[in-house]
């Protein structure tokens, strides 16, 4: 599948590129929860666990369950 950009009469389709960092990512997420495809109210980054680890995005939802990315 292809994403293309309409310039007035053309369009000209566009090259995928990668993320270098995965903090770049997140930074993409945080800046707009909505990259994921839900409406998401952001709760925090980077959020310590009891376990010693981190959450790298906390959100809920709008039925308001608890959703993370590691």
């Amino acid at each position: 599948m292809g994403l293309w950009r309409a310039d007035g009469k053309e369009l000209m389709r566009l090259s995928p590129s990668g993320v270098g960092l995965e903090s770049q990512l997140e930074g993409y997420i945080e800046a707009d929860p909505a990259l994921l495809g839900q409406r998401l109210l952001l709760i925090g980054r980077q959020v310590p666990t009891g376990y010693g680890g981190f959450i790298d995005l906390l959100a809920i939802d709008g039925k308001v369950s608890f959703t993370s990315w590691s």
